[in-house]
């Protein structure tokens, strides 16, 4: 179709359909889509989400978002929830491979995603902005996010995720254990789909789709399966140091 583009999303394709050719023709232009692709996994219609927009309470959450970044806001958390029956999730990290391993970054705005990630060659590098989860039998792999432009991820495989760092800015380098609690917390904040709630909730019950497609299972085995700690770091840390701290 020639309103729709097709995301590589982890191990599937997804195709994202919709009449609103200005939203498509932007959106092409801020992912790494697929030009016919050999297959479509699962298809998505957007219209009727984005008919149901309330503007004035995205408006009072993000005041500084232009019209499209707050279809992309949405459309990104709906995606997500589109998705979660796949085992897939969307976190707000950056993510680069060191060894044969992926590594995660997670942490408010400003905290250090973007630096982290631009001291990495740019042949390593997973993610800016969305880090791309999922659960395939009992292990969680990392995969290239289509989200960002910037750069075309070097490779299209599952990259085995060993480690999550919570980052946390600070006067020295150096790693601090969480309790479960603290872990949790921290992935649930840097969620896609738990992050925007108060938006979804609003076009589709998702706490009842969370329950049913056994999600939180999903999410305590990630904390039991993959090793999860508070990085404290400087602005101005180098790439060598940290990579010792992987």
């Amino acid at each position: 179709m020639s309103n729709s583009l097709c995301l590589p999303i982890a191990d599937i394709v997804v195709e994202v359909i919709s009449e609103n050719t200005n939203f498509i023709d932007k959106f092409k232009q801020e992912t790494n889509f697929i030009e016919n692709p050999d297959r479509i996994d699962k298809k998505i219609f957007i219209d009727r989400l984005f008919n149901r927009l309330d503007y004035n309470l995205l408006k009072k959450i993000k005041p500084q978002r232009t019209m499209f970044e707050f279809q992309i806001y949405v459309f990104v958390a709906y995606l997500h929830y589109m998705l979660i029956d796949k085992k897939i999730s969307f976190f707000h990290g950056s993510s680069f491979i060191h060894g044969k391993a992926g590594y995660m970054f997670l942490g408010p705005p400003g905290f250090g995603k973007t630096t982290i990630i631009n001291k990495v060659p740019f042949t390593r590098r997973l993610s800016n902005d969305i880090a791309i989860v999922k659960q395939i039998n009992s292990k969680f792999y990392i995969f290239p996010s289509p989200f960002d432009k910037k750069f075309i991820p070097m490779t299209k495989n599952k990259i085995l995720l060993k480690k999550i760092f919570i980052i946390k800015q600070s006067k020295s380098n150096k790693i601090r254990a969480l309790s479960f609690r603290d872990k949790s917390t921290h992935l649930g904040t840097n969620h896609i789909a738990l992050m925007r709630l108060l938006i979804l909730k609003h076009y589709i019950n998702l706490f009842d789709r969370l329950i049913k497609k056994d999600f939180f299972f999903m999410f305590s085995r990630l904390i039991n399966e993959v090793e999860i700690v508070e990085l404290q770091i400087t602005k101005d840390c180098p790439l060598l140091v940290l990579e010792n701290l992987l």
